[in-house]
Order: C-alpha cells, then sequence, then structure tokens
C-alpha cells in the first residue's frame, strides 16, 4: 500500500459477511497486513447490513476482535437492508455510511434533507463519524453541508482508484 499511496492514506475494504464470519479470516488478514508491513490503524473494513442476518452476538465479537486489532469497521450502505437501530447502537462501530439513496434527492424534495439530517444526528449522537455516500453535485456537497455530517464520498471528488 505505502509503494502508492504515503503513510497518511487510510484504506477501506467492502468485506462479505461470508468473509467475516469465516473463523480464520481476521487472523489472515492481521497476518497480510503484518506481512505488509501494513498499520492494522490504516484500515477500515466496511460490512453491510447483510451481516446482521447472522447472531448479533457473533457480529459484535468479530468487530470487537477487530477493533482489538487496530481495525475500524464501518457499516455501509446504512439504512438500505436489515439494520435496526437497536444492531446499529450496540456495536462498536468507527463509522456509519449513509446510503446514496439518502443524498440523491437531497436537493429535490425537503423530506429526503430531513431525514439525512436526522441521521447525521443520530450517528453524532452515538459518536460515530457519518459518511454520505454518492455526492455527485456541488449542491448536494453544500446541503450535506448544512448537517452535522463532515465526510463525503463520491464522483464530486474523484473517481475509485486501484491499488496497484
Amino acid at each position: 500500500m505505502d509503494r502508492r499511496f504515503d503513510a497518511s492514506v487510510s484504506i477501506a475494504v467492502n468485506i462479505s459477511p461470508v468473509a467475516l464470519l469465516d473463523p480464520e479470516f481476521i487472523d489472515w488478514a492481521v497476518s497480510q497486513f503484518q506481512a505488509e508491513s501494513v498499520d492494522p490503524s490504516r484500515i477500515m473494513f466496511e460490512i453491510t447490513e447483510d451481516v446482521f442476518m447472522e447472531d448479533l452476538t457473533t457480529v459484535d465479537s468479530l468487530i470487537r476482535r477487530l477493533r482489538s486489532e487496530g481495525i475500524k469497521v464501518s457499516l455501509d450502505d446504512s439504512g438500505t437492508g436489515y439494520s435496526s437501530l437497536s444492531y446499529v447502537s450496540g456495536l462498536p462501530l468507527a463509522e456509519v455510511k449513509a446510503d446514496k439513496t439518502f443524498v440523491e434527492r437531497i436537493n429535490d424534495d425537503t423530506k429526503a434533507l430531513d431525514l439525512f439530517r436526522a441521521i447525521s444526528s443520530m450517528a453524532e449522537t452515538l459518536g460515530y463519524d457519518l459518511v454520505a455516500e454518492g455526492v455527485e453535485t456541488r449542491e448536494q456537497l453544500a446541503a450535506i453541508r448544512t448537517t452535522s455530517c463532515r465526510i463525503a464520498q463520491g464522483y464530486l471528488f474523484g473517481k475509485p482508484e486501484p491499488l496497484e
């Protein structure tokens, strides 16, 4: 990772529920970071709400294990699947990512902006960073800036880049 990016860059990696629930996955991931001399604190594993279909106690334990290894965990595409507020509030997440469906209509529909404000306020209250996904216009960014959300991603800022 450091061959292309300097040490200040963090990397987010989407992790499937199948991978996360594999008993050997965390040990394997940590060994890969050690082999490449990558500081685990620079890594954010993004999990989707699909993982909640499994035993919540197991998921909570896995996230706590990742956190103990220095790896942060983000709930990706929040609000589009199986999440409930009890899941989100009870897990040791570093951030929650508001799906682009909450951003798409933020300038055209006052209810969409009100909903995004509520999501932003909830994340702030729970101590999570909120990431607005799918920001494509300056107008969307301006609306997001009227909330407590301070992190945005999307094509307005650039296209995803390969690591190699």
